[in-house]
């Protein structure tokens, strides 16, 4: 995410922020030696001070299959391919200063952006996870971009031109 937070800086606004930490839900299942998954994530990051608001929102969904390599009931090790779809949403709005009145917000110069990035994937990689009760696992993968990666506004209704590429590449991800 540097080329985005390089432009955002050299233009004045705040960097989008994200952590590695990012909470999500998922579904396994096991099938002989198949296995077949469906993960989503979500985080959204906000800074809000007196001057502006600033939000990041980042979500990403997985859909793979997988072949268990080993034939042990409870171990799983796993090559798997998949389908990854990953969104950034970046909105900033300046905090207008001062007594504001309600004809004054909607008829004033209100300094508000919001840009998103969508890209498809596919998901190749490595999966181990031990199964009991419960599963904890963990999945090492390289995303191949299937589109061109690319930022707009307004829904996804106009195309940002010059806009930085991201970059989805690496991960790994560990499921509790």
């Amino acid at each position: 995410m540097d080329p985005l937070n390089e432009q955002l800086t050299q233009l004045g606004y705040p960097e989008a922020e994200l952590t590695l930490f990012n909470p999500g839900f998922g579904v396994q299942f096991q099938f002989n030696r198949w296995i077949l998954s469906y993960s989503t994530n979500t985080r959204t990051i906000t800074d809000d001070n007196n001057v502006y608001i600033s939000e990041t929102m980042y979500r990403n969904a997985t859909f793979y299959l997988g072949f268990d390599a080993i034939k042990q009931p409870r171990y799983s090790l796993y090559p798997f391919v998949g389908l990854s779809r990953s969104q950034l949403n970046y909105s900033y709005a300046a905090k207008p200063q001062g007594s504001v009145t309600f004809t004054n917000f909607f008829e004033g110069a209100l300094d508000a952006k919001e840009i998103n990035n969508r890209i498809m994937h596919l998901d190749l990689g490595v999966g181990f996870s031990v199964q009991k009760s419960w599963i904890l696992g963990v999945r090492g993968g390289y995303l191949v971009p299937l589109q061109d990666s690319r930022f707009t506004a307004f829904d996804g209704s106009v195309r940002l031109n010059g806009a930085p590429e991201m970059a989805y590449n690496y991960y790994i991800t560990v499921t509790i």
